[in-house]
């Protein structure tokens, strides 16, 4: 299938832009729960993120708490 510049797909039905927003909004938010969920769980991504965020205190480059800090840096 492919989609046209009118905005159509495959033999002529009409590409449901609305429909395609509301489904990609949802996976994006499925996305940064799991990442979010990888950033408590897996150690790997943790530490280093939580270096980092150490790194910014100190630096006085953020004052936000560590779960603020880290969803915009998943978002």
């Amino acid at each position: 299938m492919t989609v046209t510049a009118e905005g159509t797909q495959g033999a002529g039905s009409a590409l449901d832009r609305t429909r395609l927003l509301k489904d990609l909004q949802a996976q994006a938010r499925l996305l940064e729960d799991d990442l979010r969920k990888r950033t408590d769980d897996e150690p790997e991504f943790r530490d280093a993120l939580r270096v980092e965020y150490d790194k910014a205190v100190a630096a006085e480059r953020t004052a936000a708490m560590y779960e603020t800090w880290r969803d915009d840096r998943v978002v």
